[in-house]
């Protein structure tokens, strides 16, 4: 007769008792019934993915009932479950992805993102779970084919693949039952991930039985909320580590559990003084299992309180074998287990621990070392290797020192346990690496359970007079440094004890980080309680992981008492959000990005009025000049006809050709990547670019019939002589090969809203996976070739809204920004200027009075479509900044589009601005313009005036929505976020609205101590003199965190010509500079490994720069371009043109 399944015997339970609880959580309880639809509804996701029986599916799931469900309808899909934690690391799950041979992952929405990447490297494919319900298919299972993959520990860095069958596993379950005399009645709490085998016996005990089974996440909500959950749900059969047990005690106090009948612990050494601790029911039975992953639980041994002898100490016994198995010390004390329930080896990987009996039944030698009692009952006296049990979780300390090993800098590597810490030893090969560096290299790497506590860096290893490492005269890293006194506020004293406390030290740094300072996360779950007693409000584990500091925590209880609600971090944030991570610009008036905003706030109208002379020397003929209607001034940019052909790698011949829109836009892209603190070259995913430009007048009036440049050439052959770098099409091409970018390339053309459709298409391709950063932006270069009327001013300035109103002048100029994923920015510790949450772009059509006219619905649309986007109300808006291209009909259509979408928003709560009135009309550029003005405005706080504005023009209802025209900088207005709008409206119908949001706050990072070296780099020495100077002004003027500058130099490209200074303070480094320009030497700063780096990489040295604690990215000055004039003068023969942008 066929034995049923777990899935079987489960069903049986759900048919019969439907309304039984099975599993409590979040104060709820989810009924078999539920349990078993939850279960059929992924089996059935599985199938219809075209999951066959037999595959194994990875599960990447949270804690709890969805957990339960996807193991349950795996099971019934006739496959084996692979558990995956997403709290590993990627690289950890991406092997055990691979050496389980998962073919289908089955993933909570929560974590659709990591299985998406998880499938992209290798060959799974992706299956979403769902919340709908579909009867549970019973499989008829072999019972020799595996119904789960768990992983245990490996020497050589690789966990090792256990597959336990169905036959197994029941066994398992069904001596649990026995032993724990588990009956409908009880509740189990289940305390241990799925992916360690001390799950099963707490779950298919319960559920194979009709009782209900308790899952905490002691990760997630800490031990406060375990105690809680098992109080609430009357836990009768508690399991756990001793390790988890004794801080659970510690929280629970004198009340105690004293609805628990039973207490298992396992998974490491149980003492008598466990057992005497404990607060339970009268006659709580204690039973110490014994077990591996290999096996499970093969031994118990029991006890009670009262028949502990008064003076017996020490570790518990782990007792006699279960059935069906066999427990055997070897010669030399080795413990082996036998028996016909054991797997015959680990996964495609053999190992001498595994063999067969004389009897035919198979036998795994454990590593433990044991003995026998007198009374027959077995002790386990520990490991004769080096693996160790730290918190119930085996360690093998040989994968620790292999990872350590790999690490630059590092020459050996030791890892141990003192007083149930793991700590770790390295010595130096070369420059001193950073013990908190090589901690959170490791982090990266394993597991929260195997990384030290703390790394210590030594001169050399203590060792014995016999030559062997002496542990006990390593010193201990987490008491080792002196922490100066600090002056706490009272709240942060507050916290201080309580982590002293818990950690049992005297005095912790305020900025020191918890795991740093010796925690982890059981630890963090005792802090949690003692925050929770000491300020009287519950703190979620959750934000003690996102506040791992005496400060940041401190800080949590402030903002959660207080009655303003505080800004939303960066790790709150969600949804589909692209962030501008690095601009450049070079507008009128304003060579960077920082003249451009001072010009703003300032007011200053940055339009030039031409002398004559000035006219003449630009090639403007004297018919032109003389019209009456000429309009004699414009935006105009310095030194458009010199360039830095060197640095991008042009011959000074191909300079020369060059249309002065892609020189000019290549040298404000790289300033963009750099103040973003990228580096092309060290970039790996793609990075696209999005670029527009405007006609190339250079071509049209200083090439074109140029004998200088044509020479013999017979006109007729012109076309085909055309240099791959004069078309607006070729510049994308042009910055991709000069810069070495590999994403998308591409030119877009919508006439005015070029480089802010520019922009939209960057963000939509990054929100597609396309690119993993892009660049957007236009350029713009012109003269002043335009008479008065139509789009273009008398005087060359635009009144936007203006009762005077009578179109803008135009001018010269580029801009772009570089940007990521919010996400990614994020983990990559970005600086984040602004958020773009939301975006449109829109036609006209048809529906409109003229092919130039533009169209009220198509502006709207865009409008409104953006802000639905971006989930931002029309009253959240504090500044829409406009096309606002000052001419009387474009300006009323405009604004009766936006009062289309504003019309319900309270009067003059908006401002409408238009930065065309600052520097004119950029043409292809001007979207750009707009777009960098926005993100400065929310950046900074304040909302810049828009310039010649005196009363509104007739035509122009302000009246009908929330407008008003600002006249004067001023701050923010006080809302919960600073939003902003920006729209760019071309020639055509083709309309773009983007929204701007503030980024979001940064949390507290502990503070690097130095000192630190600042790697300064050039092609040349006078360049590099330049870039010496440039940092010290910044530094001497508005110094942001020496840690974060000398990171952000660190990842920027590394030129030939090097200087580096080494510093502890922005004093010093200031002080450091100053010599360096005043010596000429190339290294300045105080003896030590540090200059010693700086002596390397100043003399050519490729340095793999450790980062002291947790640095970002912060604009710094760009690379100072030795531009020289690379132009071609227009022939005696020209011709004038009359432009007509919108």
């Amino acid at each position: 007769m066929r034995q049923d399944g777990c899935v079987g015997r489960f069903e049986v339970h759900a048919r019969r008792s439907p309304d039984r609880i099975a599993v409590f959580e979040h104060g709820t309880g989810i009924t078999y019934d539920r349990l078993a639809g939850l279960a059929g509804g992924r089996a059935s996701r599985l199938r219809d993915a075209g999951v066959r029986p037999g595959e194994r599916v990875g599960l990447v799931t949270g804690h709890g009932s969805a957990a339960i469900a996807a193991i349950l309808g795996t099971l019934a899909a006739g496959c084996t479950y692979v558990p995956l934690d997403p709290t590993f690391p990627r690289e950890r799950l991406e092997h055990q992805l691979a050496a389980a041979r998962v073919t289908a992952v089955l993933a909570d929405p929560e974590y659709v993102e990591l299985a998406e990447s998880l499938c992209r490297t290798g060959s799974a494919r992706l299956v979403r779970s769902g919340a709908e319900t579909a009867p549970l298919p019973v499989p008829e299972a072999d019972p020799d084919s595996p119904a789960y993959v768990l992983f245990t520990s490996g020497s050589t860095g690789r966990p090792k693949a256990v597959a336990q069958t169905h036959r197994n596993l029941l066994h398992v379950v069904d001596n649990q039952i026995a032993a724990l005399g588990i009956t409908a009645s009880d509740r189990l709490s289940l305390l241990a991930s799925f992916g360690f085998d001390a799950a099963i016996p707490d779950l298919y005990p319960a559920l194979l039985t009709g009782a209900a089974v308790v899952p905490v996440d002691l990760r997630a909500h800490g031990l406060a909320h375990a105690a809680r959950e098992l109080t609430r749900h009357e836990v009768t059969v508690y399991h756990s580590t001793p390790t988890v047990y004794r801080h659970l005690l510690d929280v629970l106090g004198e009340t105690g559990l004293p609805s628990v009948r039973t207490v298992l612990l396992g998974g490491e050494q149980a003492t008598h003084a466990d057992v005497r601790r404990g607060r339970f029911a009268p006659e709580c039975v204690f039973v110490n299992g014994y077990g591996a992953t290999e096996v499970t639980f093969a031994a118990h041994y029991r006890t009670t309180a009262d028949e502990l002898p008064p003076d017996a100490e020490g570790p518990l016994p782990i007792g006699r074998a279960l059935p069906g198995f066999t427990l055997t010390v070897l010669a030399g004390g080795e413990l082996e287990v036998s028996g016909r329930h054991l797997v015959d080896g680990y996964l495609d990987q053999p190992s001498p621990a595994f063999g067969v009996t004389a009897d035919g039944g198979r036998r795994y030698r454990t590593g433990d070392l044991a003995a026998l009692l007198p009374d027959g009952n077995l002790v386990c006296l520990g490991r004769i290797d080096r693996q160790v049990k730290v918190r119930g979780f085996r360690v093998e300390l040989t994968e620790i020192e292999a990872r350590l090993a790999e690490q630059p800098g590092v020459a050996e590597a030791r890892a141990i346990v003192r007083d149930g810490d793991l700590l770790a030893y390295v010595t130096a090969a070369g420059p001193r690496p950073d013990g908190r560096t090589l901690r959170a290299a490791l982090a990266d790497v394993l597991p929260g359970y195997s990384v030290p506590a703390a790394v210590a860096v030594l001169d050399a290893f203590p060792l014995t007079v016999t030559g062997k490492l002496d542990e006990l005269a390593l010193p201990d890293p987490r008491t080792a440094a002196t922490v100066p006194a600090e002056r706490l506020t009272p709240d942060e004293e507050r916290v201080h004890r309580i982590w002293c406390a818990v950690l049992g030290r005297d005095r912790i740094g305020r900025t020191e980080a918890f795991f740093d300072a010796g925690g982890d996360s059981l630890r963090l779950g005792r802090v949690q309680a003692g925050l929770a007693d000491e300020f009287g409000v519950d703190v979620p584990m959750l934000a003690l992981f996102e506040r791992t500091t005496i400060a940041g925590q401190a800080a949590w209880f402030t903002e959660s008492t207080s009655d303003t609600q505080p800004r939303v971090t960066a790790e709150e944030q969600t949804g589909d959000l692209i962030a501008v991570v690095g601009l450049a610009c070079r507008f009128p008036g304003a060579p960077d990005a920082a003249s451009f905003w001072w010009n703003l706030c300032a007011g200053v109208d940055s339009i030039h009025d031409y002398t004559d002379e000035e006219l003449a020397a630009l090639g403007i003929g004297p018919g032109l000049r003389a019209d009456p209607a000429y309009v004699r001034a414009g935006g105009r940019i310095e030194g458009v006809e010199d360039f830095d052909a060197g640095f991008f790698g042009f011959t000074a011949d191909e300079a020369a050709r060059t249309d002065p829109q892609h020189r000019l836009f290549l040298e404000t892209a790289w300033q963009a990547l750099e103040d973003a603190g990228r580096d092309p070259a060290a970039e790996t995913g793609p990075v696209g670019v999005f670029t527009s430009t405007s006609v190339n007048r250079y071509f049209l009036f200083h090439l074109f019939g140029n004998p200088a440049v044509t020479g013999d050439v017979d006109p007729d052959d012109w076309e085909g002589r055309l240099p791959g770098r004069q078309l607006t099409d070729h510049l994308p091409g042009q910055v991709a090969y000069r810069l070495g970018l590999t994403g998308p390339a591409v030119a877009v053309q919508s006439a005015c809203s070029s480089s802010l459709a520019a922009v939209a298409l960057a963000a939509q391709s990054l929100l597609d996976y396309r690119c993993d950063v892009a660049l957007a932006g236009g350029a713009s270069v012109t003269w002043p070739r335009y008479r008065s009327g139509g789009l273009v001013s008398p005087d060359g300035r635009c009144r936007a809204f203006d009762v005077a109103a009578a179109g803008a002048g135009f001018g010269s100029g580029a801009g772009a920004v570089v940007l990521r994923r919010l996400a990614d920015a994020v983990a990559d510790r970005d600086h984040v200027y602004a958020v773009l949450p939301g975006w449109a772009i829109t036609n006209d059509g048809p529906d409109r009075a003229g092919y130039a006219v533009p169209g009220p619905a198509g502006q709207a649309a865009a409008v409104a479509e953006a802000l639905a986007l971006a989930d931002v109300a029309p009253d959240e808006v504090a500044l829409l900044e406009a096309h606002g291209s000052g001419t009387p009909l474009g300006d009323a259509i405009e604004v009766a589009a936006l009062n289309r979408v504003y019309r319900d928003t309270p009067p003059e709560t908006c401002a409408l601005g238009s930065v065309k009135t600052n520097i004119g009309h950029l043409d292809t550029a001007a979207g750009i313009a707009g777009l960098i003005k926005a993100v400065l405005s929310v950046r900074h706080g304040v909302i810049p005036p828009s310039l010649h504005f005196t009363a509104p023009h007739p035509e122009v209802d302000l009246a009908g929505g929330p407008w008003y025209v600002p006249a004067k900088a001023t701050d923010w207005p006080d809302r919960d976020r600073r939003v902003a709008g920006v729209s760019s409206f071309g020639m055509g119908g083709t309309n773009v609205h983007v929204i701007v949001e503030e980024a979001p706050a940064v949390p507290p990072r502990p503070e690097a101590s130095g000192p630190f070296v600042l790697p300064v780099s050039a092609r040349d020495a006078k360049a590099l003199r330049e870039a010496v100077s440039l940092l010290r002004e910044r530094l001497s003027t508005d110094a942001p965190d020496l840690g974060d500058v000398a990171y952000t130099l660190s990842v920027r490209r590394a030129f030939a010509c090097r200087a580096a200074v080494v510093a502890d303070s922005v004093e010093a480094a200031v002080a450091a500079l100053d010599a360096v320009l005043a010596n000429g030497t190339d290294v300045e700063g105080p003896a030590g490994a540090e200059r010693d780096l700086a002596v390397q990489w100043t003399g050519g040295g490729d340095i793999e720069w450790a980062a002291d604690g947790d640095p970002g990215r912060v604009p710094l000055p760009g690379y100072p371009f030795q531009r020289e004039r690379h132009w071609i003068d227009p022939s005696p023969q020209h011709t004038t043109d009359q432009e007509t942008p919108r």
